[in-house]
């Protein structure tokens, strides 16, 4: 039998094993970095000066400081220090800094539009409607106005009205 499990790397409390609770305890806390995921910024290399407890970012290449040599991985806060942790393809976080859902592609991680993501599940998309238009729009963002009654969608350059 293997020490830890297959996909996130979780560790099992072995037969006989001294202090069960601290492989128990660090099975926690990797669950809870990886679990909802939610990353601060994409490409980090500088770790920050303050960190909160739970904070975590997804490191760029040429990490500095105490993230040195952790490219490409996750790093956390936990209990006064990082906690890395290597992320697998189809990860996804939701991204503080761009406020966009992302998805690792087993070598970066991109928006999940851009993953072939469509953010629908079956085939139903339900769009909360709002008014007024979305700020700071990219050109294929649609919304439903509220205010009109129209499905909109943004063509780069004004919104257009689809119905």
């Amino acid at each position: 039998m293997p020490d830890t499990t297959p996909n996130l790397d979780l560790p099992f409390i072995m037969p006989a094993q001294a202090q069960k609770h601290v492989t128990h305890n660090e099975a926690i806390e990797l669950l809870d970095m990886v679990v909802q995921l939610t990353l601060e910024q994409v490409e980090a290399t500088v770790p920050p000066g303050t960190p909160s407890e739970g904070q975590a970012w997804a490191l760029g290449s040429g990490t500095t400081g105490a993230w040195a040599g952790q490219g490409g991985a996750i790093a956390t806060w936990r209990g006064g220090g990082w906690l890395f942790v290597t992320p697998r393809e189809g990860w996804t976080a939701w991204v503080k800094a761009s406020g966009t859902l992302q998805v690792n592609d087993g070598g970066a991680w991109v928006p999940l539009a851009a993953a072939g993501g469509h953010g629908a599940v079956g085939d139903l998309l339900q769009l909360t409607p709002r008014a007024p238009a979305p700020g700071s729009p990219a050109a294929g963002d649609v919304y439903f106005d509220s205010a009109t009654a129209r499905l909109r969608c943004f063509d780069g350059t004004v919104w257009q009205d689809l119905f």
